[in-house]
């Protein structure tokens, strides 16, 4: 997993040891230049953004952050900030422009628990462009079908075999089989 912070020191700390072994983590200094967040992001070789809202490099730049942001939609970002004003105020500028999830330092960041939230996120970004990628040849098929594989993508580990993906959609395997 390819992950870009712009985090302060401790922060990113905590996030390499949380995803030690499970990611490449790539620290950017701010927006702008060959190495900021929006140059980054345009290499697309990015799977998980990691911020801190409440970051003093990104001062009154919230519209711009989010700007840059909505050019790159399809990679999930974390906002990992602590509960100070700062903090609260930029995830609150951010959080309806399509950032997807909040962590807050020294509550919710555990180790495990920060693994697992950059797994899923980054698993929930792949599911959605593959979905999007098959949406046509998808939308052939009949609703309750459709239905039962947005479910295997939403959670994979409920369908064991192609009977769970049948009875999800309410058919028999071989109306299944006969359909897709």
């Amino acid at each position: 997993m390819n992950v870009v912070a712009l985090l302060p020191a401790p922060a990113l700390s905590r996030l390499r040891v949380a995803l030690a072994g499970d990611a490449v983590i790539a620290e950017v200094r701010g927006l702008d230049g060959d190495d900021g967040l929006e140059a980054r992001l345009g290499r697309r070789d990015v799977d998980l953004v990691v911020i801190d809202p409440g970051d003093r490099r990104l001062d009154r730049r919230a519209h711009t952050l989010g700007v840059v942001l909505a050019r790159h939609l399809a990679v999930p970002v974390l906002l990992y900030t602590p509960l100070t004003l700062a903090g609260v105020s930029g995830a609150a500028q951010l959080l309806p422009m399509g950032t997807r999830r909040l962590c807050i330092v020294g509550a919710e960041d555990q180790p495990g628990a920060m693994r697992a939230l950059a797994i899923r996120m980054t698993m929930d970004a792949l599911a959605a462009r593959l979905l999007a990628a098959i949406a046509r040849p998808l939308a052939q098929l009949p609703p309750s079908v459709i239905r039962a594989v947005q479910a295997l993508f939403a959670s994979p580990r409920r369908f064991r075999s192609v009977e769970d993906i049948a009875s999800a959609a309410a058919v028999t395997r071989r109306h299944l089989a006969r359909v897709t």
